[in-house]
């Protein structure tokens, strides 16, 4: 499970079970748009004014899939997570606007998920499991490549998976960015060294 701590991220987190499919596909996209906002939190200047301006749901970068797409033009993210976090604006879209689709079964929904790239890891982590278990087959060898072709096997246990995949993604671009303008700082002196101070604690607040 990827480091949540808020109590609002984990109720929705833990809609994401077999009982609440439709909650799942609208509610966990939005712990990963959190994210999102986070880098931009991270690597833009402290204005407040004009980044609640930009920002806000009718501003210039108050949808999702801009954020996305600029975050990657910036080179804050990679291309492969792009297009998975592309992707599940679509599941979440449909989920949230298309009475028939009611659970990942769902045809539109279903191909998605498995042109993401988080899903198609998932056989090659079964074929490794299962060679450890060949090599060493004590439980808990056993038990890691049962869950992992569980995961293969449920729709919505791979898409939790794809979330708790992507999630761990963002956190480690956060950490980076906030390492990357620390050493801005070290060598230039320039305007972040306010943004980086409350980044910095804000960023050992999360990791706590």
């Amino acid at each position: 499970m990827p480091k949540i701590t808020e109590e609002s991220e984990l109720d929705a987190y833990y809609l994401n079970d077999p009982a609440h499919p439709r909650a799942a596909g609208v509610m966990s996209p939005a712990i990963v748009a959190r994210r999102i906002d986070r880098l931009f939190e991270t690597g833009l200047r402290p204005d407040q004014s004009v980044h609640n301006d930009l920002f806000q749901p009718t501003g210039a970068l108050g949808n999702y899939a801009v954020k996305v797409r600029l975050a990657y033009l910036l080179g804050w993210i990679g291309a492969d997570i792009y297009k998975d976090l592309l992707m599940i604006a679509k599941i979440r879209n449909r989920f949230a606007h298309v009475i028939e689709a009611k659970d990942f079964s769902d045809s539109k929904i279903h191909a998605w998920l498995q042109n993401m790239r988080c899903f198609q890891l998932i056989p090659d982590m079964i074929k490794r499991l299962q060679k450890r278990v060949e090599d060493d087959p004590i439980p808990q060898n056993k038990t890691l490549a049962f869950i992992a072709e569980v995961i293969l096997a449920d729709d919505i246990s791979a898409f939790r998976f794809c979330i708790d995949q992507m999630l761990g993604h963002l956190e480690k671009c956060r950490a980076n960015m906030v390492a990357s303008l620390a050493n801005t700082f070290r060598v230039t002196g320039l305007w972040q060294i306010p943004m980086l101070q409350s980044l910095t604690m804000a960023h050992h607040r999360h990791q706590g």
